[in-house]
């Protein structure tokens, strides 16, 4: 079962990846929160990020990260399914620290953004995998520059050690535009369409991606008689 978050305001700005730092309280930060980092593209996770190559000419690998290639040649890019990182969580993080110190951009981290300990799950460990190799294939001007598109990959294995192998995570909802009674809960998804219920106290109206699709009997769920993503599914679909 996923945790639930609650979340200030609506929830939907987190979904459109506008992660401002007047938002309130949430149970996920941004990636620049979480190390520091400035984020160049304005943005966190996979959702509204566009990158360009540094200043190297380095290509740009998709969000699924890079495998390299002999020098001078262009990365292939690959996903994670069926594919097995060699090393633990400790050798990923040490590989990827070690190519931090090595460009001299560890001062920009408080500490070093790989932790073992909060390496949990195969998309994880994966992508930190994938991204400590882009790291390794550019230069360290490029990645310097903070237009490497390997910050790219950063921040969005931030997001998949965040949300978990399934890519989602339930955040509900607290604010004067949740009705007296009722409650709103909203499963974001890094890679699916988000859903959301937003509840009076007797229906609910189900979102996906913003646009109202399906109302529902609110069946207890705001005196939590049944879990958000049980109800969420049951309203929503999938």
């Amino acid at each position: 079962m996923r945790r639930t978050w609650l979340t200030g305001g609506d929830a939907r700005l987190r979904a459109e990846g506008r992660r401002s730092a007047g938002e309130t309280e949430t149970a996920a930060s941004t990636a620049t929160d979480a190390t520091g980092a400035p984020d160049p593209t304005g943005g966190s996770g996979t959702d509204g990020q566009s990158s360009t190559s540094g200043s190297s000419g380095a290509p740009e690998p998709t969000t699924g990260g890079t495998t390299s290639t002999s020098s001078g040649s262009e990365p292939t890019t690959t996903g994670v399914d069926g594919f097995e990182p060699p090393g633990d969580p400790a050798a990923v993080c040490q590989r990827f620290c070690d190519r931090v110190t090595a460009c001299e951009l560890d001062g920009s981290f408080d500490g070093c953004p790989c932790v073992p300990e909060q390496v949990e799950g195969k998309q994880c460990l994966q992508r930190w995998w994938l991204t400590g190799e882009c790291f390794e294939i550019d230069t360290c001007e490029s990645l310097a520059s903070w237009m490497s598109p390997c910050w790219k990959d950063f921040y969005a294995t931030q997001d998949w050690c965040l949300y978990g192998d399934d890519g989602c995570e339930v955040f509900g909802e607290v604010g004067d535009h949740v009705p007296e009674g009722g409650c709103a809960y909203t499963d974001h998804c890094i890679e699916k369409p988000s859903r959301r219920v937003f509840c009076d106290a007797t229906t609910c109206t189900c979102e996906v991606d913003g646009v109202a699709t399906a109302t529902c009997p609110e069946n207890g769920l705001c005196r939590g008689s049944i879990t958000a993503d049980e109800h969420i599914d049951a309203c929503c679909g999938r």
